[in-house]
């Protein structure tokens, strides 16, 4: 057995050449890789020995190929494919492949070949080995699937994707995809090398964390009292117990944005784009500061989760703004309180209030019932809905699911609590209302005067005299009396009878019957007419998907996805936060290379070392300090404690203390200041030559300089 097992590994040695070209691969190991190849090569090795069989032999060599497959295909995955929906759902196909392919081992076990032979034993042997190798491989895939969940996380992979995928669809803006998409990749596979370092100790020697910075950080003293690097697994364990943060997806992608636009006027365009959302995103989080009673951090934070949101709810789903029009209609639902909700209610409520469009009336009130029912709010839409096709397949009337769900949810006070006892509730009420071509407010005047019973009876005695026939309002009266306004207009319209008997009452008789109803004559006309109409339109067939029927309902218009694109693209952008101000600093100095050349180089340094600098690395926070205007510093951006961001002018100094003085010299303020004026007077005692067309004109003294014409 061990002598074929080697053999086996000496021939997996031609496939390492292949394996080193997978650049960049952060799948199984190697180890674990060539374990799975061996065990696999013996196992079907020894299948072929079989004589008698067959069923087993088939079942084993399909058993250890597709572990062989599954374990080839994890190897070959790379950095950028980390943190891809379909690879993190891929791998978790493949961990329960290799689960239920264990299982299989394990009955295949002490089947094959004559009990107690040698090569029952062997077999054995290499199952066992292949069931160990199995478990590793499922080890290693857990580890991959849990770093590539971090890489989804990763600020960079989700915001240049996200623009990436934006910009698809918006015409003039779709020439910046592929740069975005392109950033988006570099900066999943920096994070997913990353990763793969911090949790595997793979690369994190000596020399990496040096690079890195961390020789400080990851040097301990040991049991003998001497300094010890630490490397590898314990490094990486170190560096994500102490939190310590490293360079993350953003710098990469950074990186390669502003290396793969095109065109000067574009970048310009995106940096004025990228500062102006900033600032939008500034004055949302101040409007939610006043409109909640957060402080600035509780709002910017809350703000983050509403971005996330809108990233998660897709190309048209709702926006950051949506849900912040939908808080603010859940509060007025409950009089006018300052909750924030949770981020499933606050999508929900905004696609019902942007998608479907209901009123912020209705959308309040249904999420005070969603909560007082324990319900979820996308329940709560669900149940209504279905309520709302189950009337129409009832009646046979196709109703329009918008308008159906804003009037049910608009009804407050007692009527609503007494619907939503009934099953269906206030969505079926509604619905069947529209379908007999009954209002609502006659149906709750009509409860009323029915139950005053002395005065209702009398006036039910009197149109059964009038129109010499049989009136029975028990049944309506009993509906009135529980609140089950459903079963009363079904009443209602029963006594009503039809177009033609009403037309044949005089006036007298027919104020009569309205009134033994409790509603008018005008009411009990057009309730005739309007169910005489509706039922010319009735479909005995008609059934509706309720998925179907909500998707046709909040159904966009290209115009209105391309409004929903941009505002995505908004809300991307103000995932970034100050860091936009990075983007704007490198594009636009980026556009100033492209269009001046190379001689430009000077003249942006500052700006690329700003922008970049700040992006990848953030702000840096200082107490007393002074950082003095030499050649080449600056500029600088400062965020004071409530997030307002200022950026100072290239060659500026900044002193902080607060105990500065602006009048003093304590502070420093005017050396800088005499530097200034230094400056000054050298210009207006310049002299400058004049020519014109190349001949000397005469001198121009400082700012006393005449243009010549």
């Amino acid at each position: 057995m061990s002598k074929k097992l080697e053999n086996i590994k000496a021939e997996n040695k031609a496939l390492q050449e292949q394996n080193a070209l997978l650049a960049k691969n952060v799948g199984l190991s190697e180890q674990a890789l060539d374990e799975s190849r061996d065990f696999s090569n013996v196992l079907r090795d020894q299948a072929k020995q079989l004589q008698f069989q067959t069923t087993e032999r088939r079942e084993l060599l399909n058993v250890v190929n597709q572990i062989n497959k599954i374990a080839t295909d994890s190897f070959a995955i790379q950095g950028k494919e980390l943190g891809l929906k379909k690879t993190n759902q891929s791998i978790t196909q493949n961990i329960q492949n290799l689960e239920k392919k264990i299982v299989t081992l394990g009955t295949l076990r002490n089947k094959i070949g004559e009990k107690g032979s040698q090569f029952q034993k062997d077999i054995n042997e290499s199952i066992d080995g292949s069931v160990v190798s199995t478990q590793n491989l499922i080890k290693e895939l857990k580890l991959t699937r849990d770093i590539s969940k971090e890489v989804s996380s990763d600020l960079g992979v989700k915001t240049f994707g996200g623009i990436a995928d934006i910009a698809k669809l918006i015409p003039g803006l779709n020439r910046f995809s592929e740069p975005f998409q392109a950033a988006a990749d570099a900066a999943r596979t920096h994070k997913a090398e990353q990763m793969t370092m911090l949790k595997t100790g793979k690369g994190l020697n000596a020399a990496k964390i040096e690079e890195l910075g961390l020789t400080d950080k990851l040097t301990i003293t040991n049991k003998n009292g001497q300094k010890q690097l630490l490397t590898g697994k314990a490094a990486g364990n170190k560096i994500m117990k102490d939190n310590v943060k490293l360079s993350g997806g953003f710098a990469a992608g950074l990186k390669s944005a502003t290396a793969n636009f095109l065109g000067p006027a574009g970048l310009v365009a995106l940096a004025s784009a990228a500062f102006n959302a900033f600032m939008s995103m500034e004055q949302a989080i101040t409007d939610m500061q006043r409109d909640l009673s957060l402080s600035k951090g509780d709002a910017a934070k809350l703000k983050a989760e509403m971005v996330d949101s809108s990233v998660a709810a897709g190309m048209f789903g709702v926006t950051m703004h949506d849900q912040v029009e939908a808080v603010s209609a859940l509060n007025q639902g409950l009089g006018g309180v300052a909750l924030t909700f949770d981020s499933k209610t606050r999508v929900a409520a905004a696609e019902t209030l942007k998608r479907l469009k209901l009123s912020e009336e209705a959308v309040g009130n249904m999420g005070v019932l969603a909560m007082a029912t324990g319900k979820s709010f996308e329940e709560l839409e669900d149940t209504q809905i279905a309520s709302t096709l189950a009337v129409e397949k009832e009646f046979g009337i196709r109703l329009n699911l918008k308008d159906v769900l804003d009037e049910a949810n608009k009804i407050t006070g007692a009527t609503r609590v007494n619907l939503e006892k009934f099953p269906g509730g206030l969505a079926k009420a509604v619905a069947t209302a529209k379908s007999l071509g009954v209002e609502m407010e006659a149906i709750s005047n009509s409860a009323g005067q029915l139950l005053d019973f002395e005065s209702s009876i009398e006036k039910e005695l009197q149109a059964e005299l009038l129109l010499g026939r049989d009136i029975n309002l028990e049944r309506a009266r009993q509906a009135a009396l529980t609140g089950d306004q459903t079963a009363l207009m079904e009443e209602l319209v029963r006594e009503a009878g039809s177009l033609e008997e009403l037309q044949q009452m005089n006036v007298l008789q027919q104020e009569a019957l309205a009134g033994a109803l409790g509603i008018s004559v005008d009411q009990l006309s057009n309730q005739v007419l309007q169910g005489e109409a509706l039922a010319t339109q009735r479909d005995a067939d008609l059934e509706r998907d309720a998925a179907e029927a909500e998707a046709n309902a909040k159904a966009l218009s290209l115009q209105e996805k391309q409004a929903i694109a941009m505002e995505k693209i908004a809300d991307v952008a103000s995932m970034l936060g100050p860091m936009l101000l990075g983007i704007a600093a490198a594009a636009a100095a980026a556009a100033i290379a492209m269009t001046m050349g190379a001689a430009a180089g000077p003249i942006i340094a500052a700006t690329v070392l700003a922008g970049g600098i700040f992006a990848a690395l953030g702000a840096q926070f200082i107490s007393d300090g002074m950082i003095p205007s030499t050649s080449g510093r600056g500029p600088f951006t400062i965020t004071d404690s409530f997030g307002a961001t200022a950026i100072t002018a290239a060659g500026d100094g900044i002193a902080v203390s607060p105990n500065i003085s602006r009048n003093n010299g304590n502070s420093g303020g005017n050396t800088d200041m005499r530097t200034t004026n230094a400056l000054l007077r050298q210009l207006v005692a310049k002299r400058e030559v004049v020519e014109i067309d190349g001949t000397n004109a005469g001198t121009a003294f400082g700012t006393s300089a005449r243009r010549i014409q």
